[in-house]
């Protein structure tokens, strides 16, 4: 088990090495292949022995001077159909994981600009606005899983639309939500909520209870793919 470099990143790491010896034609492939499969919510671990799997029908491929894409058999998508129809589905957790680890990064990287912009006061805390930013994100992280993949196989046309109008939503909802949904009590009245502190405290100490519970997000979510993994392998 691996706490500081979890056993699913080391398989990661090893299916990576491994396609870089693949023809770079193949690449391409595999990226689709991947993104599609994983915005139907597969169980990451499956999906990286799956991947895994492919890297060595292509090595068997490239052994037999055939194209990947021959060796499949049938095209790209009615491939991975088969593929999804019998994998296993994400866990609340491990859908979870992600979201709440972005959602951590996100208040410890606003509370750390917040507080050195205001010059790093004694007294500080987390206000309503930063865990507003925090659940935002992770709402955005689990949409983004879901999102990236499901256009790879569609026309360019729909997927271009598709992309410009996710673009659109995301840029208005990182930009739009400080100025029309937060009020600064000190400046001009912009929004519909007062930002309010929702903890207050030392703000040393406070930055240090973000960046310790930060980390333990990160290792609590090696800890829970080790063990995970161990039922693929």
């Amino acid at each position: 088990m691996g706490i500081f470099y979890s056993n699913y990143r080391k398989l990661v790491k090893e299916n990576n090495d491994e396609l870089l010896r693949l023809p770079k034609q193949d690449w391409e492939i595999f990226e689709r292949m991947m993104k599609y499969m994983a915005s139907f919510r597969l169980s990451r671990f499956e999906l990286e022995v799956i991947r895994k799997d492919l890297i060595g029908m292509a090595g068997e491929a490239k052994l037999e001077g055939i194209e990947f894409s021959d060796r499949l058999g049938m095209p790209e998508k009615e491939f991975c159909d088969r593929l999804i129809k019998d994998a296993a589905r994400q866990g609340v957790m491990e859908r979870a994981i992600p979201a709440v680890r972005n959602a951590m990064l996100v208040v410890l990287g606003f509370y750390i600009l917040e507080w050195l912009l205001e010059g790093t006061p004694e007294i500080y805390g987390v206000t309503n606005k930063l865990l507003f930013f925090g659940g935002t994100m992770a709402v955005l992280t689990l949409f983004d899983e879901w999102s990236k993949g499901r256009g790879i196989y569609i026309s360019n046309r729909w997927r271009k639309i598709t992309w410009t109008v996710y673009s659109m939503i995301l840029f208005w909802v990182i930009i739009g939500i400080d100025d029309f949904v937060f009020e600064d009590p000190s400046v001009y009245y912009t929004g519909i909520f007062p930002i309010k502190f929702v903890v207050m405290g030392n703000g040393k100490v406070i930055l240090a209870v973000l960046a310790v519970l930060s980390a333990a997000v990160y290792l609590w979510g090696n800890y829970y793919y080790d063990r995970c993994l161990k039922r693929y392998l």
